[in-house]
């Protein structure tokens, strides 16, 4: 029962991160959370800030070479 009660630690902040796609550089936002399960790459439909959700204990080299891997979605989305 105590274990129900226990509160959670806040979630680490995010980790600015930044691909180069040709010219200029794109900005990544990495964001980790405790619910996602896998790797998702979005770019937003007004301002078309890229945000990479992975999962909390996901190391940040293991999120460096996915965004190396989906580069060339990544440009065609921005574009």
């Amino acid at each position: 029962m105590m274990r129900l009660l226990r509160r959670r630690p806040p979630p680490p902040p995010s980790e600015p991160a930044s691909l180069a796609l040709a010219d200029p550089p794109v900005a990544v936002r990495l964001v980790r959370s405790a619910r996602a399960r896998r790797f998702t790459l979005s770019v937003g439909r007004t301002d078309g800030a890229v945000r990479l959700t992975l999962p909390a204990a996901a190391p940040l080299a293991e999120a460096e070479a996915f965004l190396a891997r989906h580069r060339p979605w990544l440009a065609e989305a921005l574009a």
